[in-house]
């Protein structure tokens, strides 16, 4: 007799808390909240869910081979193979959607593909390639974690990072970049089954709500996706990242002045960028004053007024015109101190995420 009392609480335990999940799912679903998958949101805003992809850790990539300007990596332009040739200097350009390039040729218009183009017409006899990993949307959070998984693979030469400004756009789940969930591994399919449950979902978004609280009054009542304070922090860690691979960098500013004529926080990404790399004494590229100077600045963008934000193929030309100089540069003196240039070095496993 005591032994079935005992069972009936054992499946009491079981069997109500069953109950009242599924009460509480099909009340959710009743009343068609609108819930979705981690990040589903994010992704959704994204546009073209044939375009992109789920990453655990950079929360959206493009998918390989999505589209005829996407590689096998999921990177635009030609395919850049991990292993390069012997003597070629390598460069890697990290961004969003600037740096990517989505109103022109990813493999003849983009900066990065008018760089290696006019290095290797240098007539220096030096052979160069240069990678675009930009992605739409990325913060410079994302190019940091996309610098710590693809650097130590690579082994550039040299890096140019332009960190642009989504850091300042509204958080993606009321929480800064480094504080949304990130999850790999079985943890990773783990949450994306729970994410069929609406009942996860509802609960989920309440517990991120009141963590979002703490950081909405860390940074004065607005959460961005990367508060400025941490953009220092994420160009001092891509410094970090690109020294211990042996790698040369650049960073570059916004060059998007006619949205910093309306926004504030623009002209404040503009300034730290340029205050951090005079105060650790790093190359820097102002596109900022480079677009805003030009006697023919309209034919820079693509579609002004409408598009105040995505260059031209001129306004790629121009970038390509400014780095060109320092790259060679860089080179050149690697080269005179002995440091390897357009070597291979062996690759060690990818750097540990913080």
């Amino acid at each position: 007799m005591r032994t079935i009392t005992v069972r009936r609480r054992l499946l009491a335990l079981i069997v109500v808390p069953l109950l009242v999940f599924a009460s509480a799912e099909l009340v959710i679903r009743i009343l068609r909240m609108e819930l979705r998958q981690p990040y589903g949101r994010v992704l959704a805003e994204r546009g073209d869910q044939t375009l992109y992809r789920w990453d655990p850790l950079l929360f959206w990539a493009f998918r390989p081979a999505a589209r005829p300007w996407i590689n096998s990596k999921g990177y635009p332009g030609r395919e850049v193979e991990v292993a390069r040739s012997p003597g070629v200097i390598r460069i890697i350009a990290f961004g969003d959607s600037c740096t990517r390039g989505p109103w022109v040729d990813a493999f003849s218009e983009t900066y990065p593909a008018v760089l290696e183009r006019e290095l290797n017409a240098g007539g220096s006899g030096r052979r160069y390639e240069v990678a675009n990993m930009g992605c739409d949307g990325y913060s410079s959070f994302q190019m940091l974690t996309l610098m710590r998984r693809e650097v130590p693979r690579y082994r550039p030469d040299l890096v140019i990072v332009n960190p642009d400004t989504h850091g300042a756009t509204p958080a993606l789940e009321g929480l800064p970049d480094h504080e949304c969930p990130n999850f790999a591994g079985l943890i990773f399919r783990t949450q994306e089954i729970l994410g069929e449950s609406k009942l996860y979902l509802l609960l989920r978004r309440v517990i991120l709500r009141l963590r979002a609280r703490p950081a909405a009054r860390a940074y004065g009542g607005r959460t961005a996706r990367v508060p400025l304070p941490l953009l220092a922090a994420n160009m001092a860690r891509m410094r970090e990242c690109c020294e211990e691979a042996g790698a040369a960098i650049i960073f570059m500013n916004a060059q998007r002045y006619r949205i910093a004529e309306t926004h504030s926080a623009l002209v404040e990404h503009n300034r730290l960028v340029e205050a951090f790399c005079a105060e650790n004494g790093l190359l820097f590229v102002d596109l900022y004053r480079l677009f805003k100077e030009h006697p023919f600045e309209e034919s820079l963008y693509f579609d002004l007024p409408n598009d105040p934000c995505h260059p031209s193929a001129e306004g790629y030309r121009l970038i390509a015109a400014a780095l060109r100089p320092l790259v060679e540069r860089i080179v050149e003196e690697r080269t005179r101190g002995g440091a390897p240039v357009g070597v291979q070095v062996s690759a060690p496993g990818p750097m540990p995420r913080e």
